[in-house]
């Protein structure tokens, strides 16, 4: 008694399964550029924040080095985007009324108050910004 040949499978895949891996790797290689364009994006905006924040601190020192008489003693507010002359005393300091660094136009707003419960301190704010969207805000008192 022989008994029947048995049908045996080929060896190898089938195109269905090539075509479902081949589906697989697509999406993961997909997924993977997704998150490589992502992260590019967020290392531009920290440069971008970081410039704009070196910035901002740059106005704050050149301030401190003209004394505390440079910034005038009421409420001023000296706007990049409609640049207004600097004072006498050479307040605001560069880089006001704006900067271009690596292409970037920075534009550079400062606002003096006087210090609330103070007689002779005054709040200096100093705002920069950039693009559409882009803003740095630094503040200190003199």
């Amino acid at each position: 008694m022989d008994s029947p040949p048995v049908m045996k499978r080929p060896s190898g895949l089938s195109v269905a399964e090539i075509i479902v891996a081949m589906t697989l790797i697509a999406v993961a290689v997909l997924a993977v550029i997704g998150l490589f364009t992502g992260a590019f994006k967020a290392l531009n905006r920290s440069d971008l924040m970081t410039e704009g924040t070196e910035i901002a601190r740059e106005v704050i020192e050149q301030t401190k080095l003209l004394g505390r008489d440079a910034p005038p003693p009421n409420d001023t507010t000296y706007d990049g985007f409609v640049p207004t002359p600097s004072e006498p005393t050479g307040f605001p300091p560069e880089p006001y009324p704006q900067v271009v660094r690596d292409g970037i136009t920075y534009t550079v707003s400062v606002t003096v108050e006087p210090a609330p419960g103070t007689t002779n301190a005054k709040v200096l704010t100093v705002v920069v910004r950039w693009k559409e969207t882009g803003r740095a805000e630094l503040q200190t008192y003199l």
